[in-house]
């Protein structure tokens, strides 16, 4: 009987590769075309992206449509921002804070502050959307502030969530 199972075995396994060979080319086929098609308006994650001290921290998606030309483009970014800093304010708790910049299709070194948010309420995230159109890149840096403060703090570099550079 084992050996009646075992050989049983065998032989659906050797049917399911065979299966999976026959198969398999066409299915790439069909995934490549998939990408190919996908590649010019695509959604990339970002982040997660911190603050120098790691008490603030941004992750998202950003996705990009082109125009038939190539010629234009909206973008979109999604993304959360978390407060992880747990002291109170009075013992020196800050919010997290995030600034987003973007560099418009043909403009020459010239960066426009384009969103900020910022988020009190430690262990917890807000969520956030944002369109711009006839951007060439985005970038954001992720920070702290002050619960009235107008000043970020303890901020990370740069990060680069698009650049059409990279397409």
């Amino acid at each position: 009987m084992k050996r009646t199972r075992s050989i049983l075995a065998i032989i659906a396994t050797t049917a399911a590769v065979g299966t999976l060979a026959f198969t398999g080319p066409a299915s790439a086929d069909t995934t490549d075309t998939a990408r190919a098609a996908s590649s010019a308006n695509s959604v990339d994650y970002w982040g997660s992206y911190y603050s120098a001290n790691f008490k603030a921290k941004a992750n998202g998606t950003v996705k990009v449509d082109w125009d038939e030309e190539d010629e234009s483009n909206s973008v979109r970014v999604k993304g959360k921002l978390y407060d992880l800093d747990h002291r109170t304010y009075s013992r020196g708790g800050k919010c997290a804070y995030i600034r987003f910049q973007t560099h418009g299709l043909g403009d020459d070194g010239a960066w426009t502050n384009r969103k900020v948010y910022k988020h009190c309420g430690a262990g917890s995230a807000k969520s956030f959307t944002f369109w711009n159109y006839d951007v060439d890149a985005v970038r954001a840096k992720v920070c702290q502030i002050g619960l009235h403060s107008a000043t970020p703090i303890k901020c990370g570099s740069w990060k680069y969530l698009y650049s059409a550079d990279d397409e």
